[in-house]
C-alpha cells in the first residue's frame, strides 16, 4: 500500500512544471459585502493545509481551492489570470539556496480576487506575495510586472472555474488587453447563488496537485534549511488536505453548489476506501 500512495503522489506533479494555461473569456467578478470581506480574509489567512511553500507552479489550484473555501461560508470570488512575457515576482518569505529571496518568473499568474461593494478597488489574496496581508490589484500588479511595462493581458473568471474547465470549453479564447494601472471592467456577482457550481472532478484534481506538492516539499533539501517553511511529517500534510476539502465539499453541497457525486472524489488518485485506510493509519 506504501508503494501504492508513493506512486500516486509522486505522478501528480508531472505535467504542473508552469503557469501556463489559456482561459475562457468571462465577465463575472464577485461584489461583496464589508462583513464578507471580513469573513474572507480571516478564513483564507488561517488556512494551513494547501502547499503555499511549493512555488514553482499551482496557482490555479491554490486560487481554486481558496475560492472552495470561501464558498463554503457563502462568500462569491473570482480568479484573476494576468499575462505578459515580462513578469516576475520576489518571494520575500521563501529563501534560495544562498540565502536570497526566491524570483520566479511568468507567463502567467492568477490569484483570489474579491471587491466590497463600496470600495473602488479589487482587493486580491496571493499567497506567493503575502499569505496574511492582502493586496490591491495595483499594488499587486506592481509586484508582477516588470518596470517600464505599459500594458498586460487578463481574463477574470469565477473562483468556481477549474483551469481544465476553461481550457477545454474554449481552446483559443480572446485576452484582454488593458494599460497598467487600469482595473479589467467587468460585470460582478451579487449573490452566491450566482455562481457557477464546483465540479466535483475539478476538486479532486486540484486536490491531487496539492497533495503532490506536499511531496515536493518535504523531499528538497531547501525545506530543511527554511524554518519559514510549515513543519511536520510529510504523512499528516496531505491527509489534513484530504481531511479539509472532504469539509468543503459537504458545505458547499449543502449551499447546492457542487456538481457531481461526493463519493467520487479522489485526492491520492486511489479509492475512498484505500485513502481512508492510509490516513487512518498514518494517525
Amino acid at each position: 500500500m506504501k508503494v501504492i500512495f508513493t506512486a500516486a503522489i509522486l505522478s501528480l506533479i508531472a505535467g504542473w512544471a508552469g503557469c501556463k494555461v489559456r482561459s475562457n473569456p468571462s465577465d463575472t467578478s464577485a461584489v461583496i459585502t464589508k462583513l464578507q470581506k471580513n469573513q474572507a480574509l480571516k478564513a483564507l489567512r488561517s488556512i494551513d493545509y494547501l502547499p503555499y511553500a511549493y512555488t514553482q507552479s499551482g496557482c490555479f489550484m491554490r486560487s481554486y481551492l481558496s475560492s472552495l473555501e470561501l464558498a463554503s461560508l457563502g462568500i462569491p470570488s473570482s480568479a484573476l489570470y494576468v499575462w505578459n512575457d515580462s513578469m516576475s515576482l520576489n518571494i520575500p518569505w521563501r529563501k534560495d539556496e544562498g540565502g536570497k529571496p526566491d524570483k520566479k518568473e511568468f507567463v502567467y499568474h492568477t490569484a483570489l480576487l474579491i471587491k466590497e461593494k463600496k470600495e473602488e478597488t479589487s482587493i486580491v489574496y496571493d499567497p506567493l506575495v503575502d499569505a496574511q496581508k492582502p493586496h490591491t490589484l495595483s499594488e499587486w500588479l506592481s509586484k508582477l510586472l516588470k518596470k517600464g511595462t505599459k500594458k498586460y493581458y487578463y481574463h477574470l473568471n469565477q473562483g468556481s472555474e477549474y483551469f481544465n474547465e476553461i481550457f477545454d470549453s474554449s481552446p483559443n479564447p480572446a485576452k484582454k488587453l488593458t494599460p497598467v494601472g487600469k482595473e479589467p471592467e467587468v460585470k460582478m456577482i451579487r449573490s452566491i447563488k450566482d455562481m457557477k457550481k464546483f465540479n466535483i472532478e475539478s476538486i479532486s484534481n486540484a486536490c491531487k496537485v496539492a497533495a503532490g506538492q506536499w511531496r515536493s516539499i518535504m523531499s528538497t533539501r531547501t525545506y530543511q534549511k527554511n524554518p519559514e517553511y510549515p513543519k511536520g511529517p510529510f504523512k499528516e500534510n496531505p491527509c489534513k488536505l484530504r481531511s479539509r476539502i472532504h469539509e468543503l465539499i459537504s458545505k458547499v453541497q449543502k449551499r447546492q453548489l457542487l456538481a457531481g457525486d461526493p463519493k467520487n472524489f479522489s485526492c491520492f488518485g486511489l479509492d475512498e476506501m484505500e485513502e481512508e485506510w492510509l490516513c487512518n493509519k498514518i494517525r
